[in-house]
């Protein structure tokens, strides 16, 4: 299904949904929850979270529904929630699962040296990315993680593609300077 097949089907169940027919926002639901919880599952990293984040992105799209306008994608619209969503949970507890990731990479004694240096890798990755802007953070998910072109990270965010391309190199920069402060050859 192309791009404009798929802006008219979604425009058409957001109509019969507020018309009262939920059957077709559960199509919109089926349609969208994976990309929705893919992109809370990479800026989280937590399948348990990642899964409320969904379910709180539907229940506020739904909330919301009257104020989408058909004139753009409901992907765009719908990822936009989401990432707000996720972003306001970071806000509320991104102390505590920091210090919760590092403590389980500290206890971790067992297992080949290589594995225990990658997890803590990751986890230093994850925690620089934590402690990023969140405009260059989520530009760095939307980018590599969630693999968004510039433009559907412009449409996503609602600001200009050069806007885009400026934060991820701004974004790309802070991270491998972190990462050299840490000890990581690049």
């Amino acid at each position: 299904m192309g791009r404009e097949q798929e802006k008219v089907r979604d425009a058409r169940l957001v109509d019969r949904t507020l018309a009262g027919d939920m059957r077709a926002f559960e199509e919109l639901m089926q349609c969208y929850q994976r990309p929705v919880f893919d992109v809370a599952f990479r800026m989280l990293q937590d399948r348990e979270t990642s899964s409320d984040i969904t379910q709180s992105t539907f229940l506020a799209a739904f909330e919301k529904l009257g104020t989408y306008d058909s004139d753009y994608k409901f992907f765009s619209w719908i990822y936009r929630i989401a990432i707000n969503q996720t972003l306001d949970y970071t806000r509320r507890n991104r102390v505590a699962e920091t210090s919760a990731h590092l403590t389980v990479v500290e206890e971790q004694t067992e297992g080949p040296d290589s594995e225990l240096a990658d997890k803590r890798t990751s986890v230093l990755v994850r925690k620089l990315l934590d402690d990023l802007q969140e405009d260059h953070q989520t530009v760095l998910v939307l980018r590599h993680y969630s693999e968004l072109s510039y433009e559907e990270i412009a449409e996503v965010l609602e600001i200009p593609i050069k806007t885009v391309k400026s934060r991820l190199y701004s974004a790309r920069q802070v991270l491998k300077s972190r990462l050299q402060e840490s000890g990581y050859d690049l």
